[in-house]
């Protein structure tokens, strides 16, 4: 004969199984780093480096910051962007002390309404040769990259955050 003790305990040995890996799943998805191809990355150079070495041009860089600007050029979109190290999700720590200016350079037209100043973004692509420009009236040698996949982090007032509920018995929404 079968107790409630028993239809209890079976219960249990199917809930908990079931409910453990969805917690796990839900954790490893806020976890998640942004959707980006970062084979063959050397993560490594730093904007200075590629700014000084020649021997460093071709190669794959990941670098982000706080976009400063966004031009339209003719067939390009140029990115200033002032860098700051990157955390192991690859978006900028603010924090942190920066690393200097940084011109992004992206085939085609990037819409510079989608990409305000002020926005986190980060980069990966090749180090061309460094540009020569001016910051105000100060000349500055600006280390380049050639865009091949960038991404625009949210604002904190952007982001949602998970609603994930957990509980036994009946809920009432409100």
């Amino acid at each position: 004969m079968t107790t409630v003790n028993d239809m209890t305990k079976k219960g249990l040995r199917i809930f908990l199984p079931s409910a453990l890996l969805a917690l796990g799943l839900g954790l490893a998805g806020c976890a998640s780093k942004p959707v980006m191809d970062e084979t063959g990355v050397d993560k490594s150079i730093s904007p200075a480096r590629a700014a000084q070495e020649p021997t460093l041009r071709g190669q794959l860089a990941q670098w982000g910051g706080v976009l400063i600007s966004t031009r339209n050029l003719k067939d390009k979109t140029q990115l200033e962007i002032l860098t700051y190290p990157l955390n192991d999700r690859g978006q900028p720590d603010r924090n942190a002390q920066p690393l200097g200016r940084v011109l992004a350079l992206k085939d085609g037209y990037v819409e510079a309404l989608d990409f305000p100043t002020g926005t986190l973004v980060t980069a990966v692509g090749a180090v061309a040769a460094p540009e020569s420009g001016k910051i105000g009236d100060a000349d500055y040698n600006y280390p380049v990259i050639q865009v091949k996949e960038l991404h625009r982090w949210p604002a904190p007032a952007e982001r949602q955050e998970p609603r994930v509920r957990f509980g036994i018995g009946v809920g009432i929404g409100l």
